[in-house]
């Protein structure tokens, strides 16, 4: 396919890291393409045959893993995760092994942790040790079965439940019951013991000086990523959605059966899968990123198409590239979405919206992302990539030109509450940054260290007149005041950092979506 070889080249770098891709249909590989450099330093090409860590793609397999040991009648999926791992937390009494799958348990987020505390990709990492920092938290984010938050924690655990009911590793335990028997033979989890391991494309970062440098983690941690494998590999797994095998057909089957809330909603997420929709098609599909390895696994069910993207380059775009190759294999079939009737029509904005539209906004599951609406007399637009005039289809939603629905203000709240995404209609919650101008009394009272039991690891906060820094493992990050009780950071993980004062104590709580409202005290 000439179209897809063109599209490669696109964003092929010169001497960097690059990406393998394949597309499969109906059980066959009808493209395979590659572009780059697996290893910069020896000036190893790239090839179909090259091995990644696909990362969070990997939770499929892991979930397989579990429903396997269900087959075999040694778990349940409602089992308590307490009765399989000792030491937990009293609060993780009500938490089963699905709600771990379906990433509805509440429980925070391991590798965030982790990375609060200041743990870097390049260090070691043991279970005992990610473990020790989930059983260090106070609390959950939310009743297990309330809401739906991804959390890599889960599937950390799952891989220790394994391990506890079949007293071998994932690694082990894979290889067994999933990779041997699709004829995987270059696929493997890390840390397989005592076998011939085909060494994995290495990652790779920009190194600030038009080049490129290792960006390779060692944390040994299994479950919610650490899967090596290629394309030819991964055509066998994606074989199980479609084959007759009854075993095999049913662990698919299950693995696409979404979660369900406790009040009888479901996700958009099942085992190890996510559910949407593309131009007008639905999609199972998961990416992953994990160090410089970044990945997308995207399948069309009703065309049995899947296209698989493998990064090792951390700047790259896996996800826009699979999305492009998809516009090009199916270009008779994918359309955008039709507007719904009830948002071809157009109202004129109230003033209460005008004057509560305009502003910065902030995603909150990555706050240090977002976008601006800005007013001109009647008019409202979008600064986000570009601009879009918006317009008033009534209820609070509003439209761009092409009459597709971009964001939903909240009449009764009187304010903007979802992002949508143009192609994929998928939701996003932001909120609206309230600009506060901080005085200096306002930096004195947060001047000091501050200590986290939960993460085990303290800061600092100083100013020199101008400026907040806060102090991190010897590093300095900016801070500047978003609101009169918040905090934005320049810190890659402590994004946010919300200010309570209480009887005299000053206390910091974190900000990060899947981990919010661990507590920095001032000392």
């Amino acid at each position: 396919m000439k179209e897809i070889d063109i599209l490669l080249q696109q964003y092929q770098t010169s001497k960097g890291p690059g990406y393998s891709v394949a597309v499969y249909q109906s059980g066959k590989v009808i493209y395979s393409g590659a572009t780059g450099l697996a290893d910069i330093e020896r000036s190893v090409s790239l090839t179909a045959a090259s091995v990644f860590d696909v990362a969070s793609v990997s939770k499929q397999l892991t979930a397989a893993a579990v429903l396997i040991l269900e087959k075999q009648g040694l778990l349940s999926l409602d089992d308590r995760l307490v009765d399989y791992i000792d030491g937990l937390p009293e609060y993780c009494n009500s938490i089963n092994l699905r709600h771990l799958l379906n990433h509805t348990s509440g429980l925070r987020d391991y590798n965030e942790l982790l990375f609060q505390a200041g743990v870097q990709l390049d260090q070691d990492v043991s279970d005992s040790q990610a473990l020790a920092m989930i059983k260090r938290q106070y609390a959950l984010e939310f009743a297990p079965g309330e809401q739906f938050e991804y959390s890599n924690t889960g599937y950390f655990l799952l891989a220790l439940v394994v391990q506890a009911v079949t007293g071998k590793t994932l690694s082990q335990f894979s290889q067994q019951a999933i990779l041997t028997p699709l004829e995987m033979t270059n696929s493997y989890f890390w840390g397989r013991a005592g076998q011939d391991q085909p060494p994995v494309a290495k990652a790779y970062c920009d190194n600030g000086n038009d080049g490129y440098e290792p960006q390779m983690a060692n944390w040994q941690t299994l479950g919610d990523g650490a899967l090596c494998t290629n394309t030819p590999d991964l055509l066998k797994w994606d074989n199980i959605f479609y084959t007759q095998d009854p075993y095999w057909r049913d662990v698919a089957a299950r693995l696409q059966r979404p979660g369900v809330l406790n009040n009888g909603a479901p996700t958009e997420y099942g085992l190890g899968l996510e559910f949407g929709r593309y131009r007008g098609q639905p999609i199972v599909f998961h990416d992953g990123c994990w160090g410089g390895y970044l990945s997308q696994y995207l399948r069309f069910p009703e065309q049995q198409l899947s296209v698989v993207v493998m990064s090792n380059d951390a700047d790259g775009d896996p996800i826009g590239l699979a999305e492009s190759i998809a516009d090009i294999v199916l270009a008779n079939v994918l359309i955008d979405e039709q507007v719904l009737p009830e948002f071809e029509q157009r109202e004129a904005f109230s003033e209460s919206m005008l004057q509560a539209l305009p502003g910065s906004y902030e995603f909150l599951h990555e706050p240090e992302d977002g976008f601006e609406i800005v007013r001109s007399g009647e008019q409202i637009t979008l600064l986000f990539g570009g601009e879009q005039v918006l317009y008033h289809a009534g209820d609070g939603h509003l439209v761009n030109e092409a009459g597709q629905l971009t964001v939903i203000f909240d009449i009764q709240q009187n304010q903007v509450v979802s992002w949508l995404g143009a192609r994929t209609g998928k939701a996003f919650k932001v909120r609206k940054i309230k600009l506060f101008q901080a005085s200096i009394e306002d930096f004195n009272s947060l001047v000091g260290l501050y200590f986290s039991e939960e993460l085990d690891t303290k800061l600092e906060i100083n100013h020199n007149r101008r400026a907040l820094v806060m102090i991190s493992d010897d590093e300095a990050y900016q801070l500047e005041y978003c609101e009169p009780d918040l905090l934005k950071t320049s810190h890659e993980d402590i994004t946010r950092l919300r200010i309570q004062q209480c009887q005299g104590t000053v206390s910091l709580f974190t900000g990060v979506h899947n981990v919010l409202n661990i507590e920095f005290v001032k000392t």
